[in-house]
């Protein structure tokens, strides 16, 4: 039965929508790619971000509280932030001070998977 429930929470972890699906925030148009097995900004793959390096660690998560967030916002110096695509898709990412995401997707694949 555990092992069904870390399945389930696994499955339902990684992202949905594809690499190259467009989202938009701050006014602004951002591209997901797949870096070192993150879901990140299309930009860091030609030059360093703090999505792709940054260390994913549990936060101390409260009922209800998605650990995702918590991570982002407790360990990983991140702001949680919904984006959209204008196709009534959304997704949700730990934004950085150097405008980087990481999907929480990636985030809770990596919390599980440990």
């Amino acid at each position: 039965m555990k092992a069904l429930f870390f399945s389930m929470i696994i499955a339902s972890s990684f992202n949905v929508f594809a690499a190259s699906e467009l989202f938009e925030f701050s006014g602004e148009e951002h591209k997901l790619a797949e870096v070192n097995n993150r879901l990140v900004s299309e930009f860091c793959q030609k030059k360093d971000c703090i999505a792709k390096s940054v260390k994913v660690a549990k936060g101390k998560a409260l009922d209800g509280e998605d650990p995702a967030s918590v991570a982002c916002l407790e360990t990983m110096g991140g702001t949680p932030f919904q984006m959209h695509d204008g196709k009534k898709n959304e997704e949700s990412v730990c934004v950085f001070k150097d405008g980087s995401v990481l999907t929480f997707g990636s985030i809770r694949a990596e919390l599980y998977l440990k």
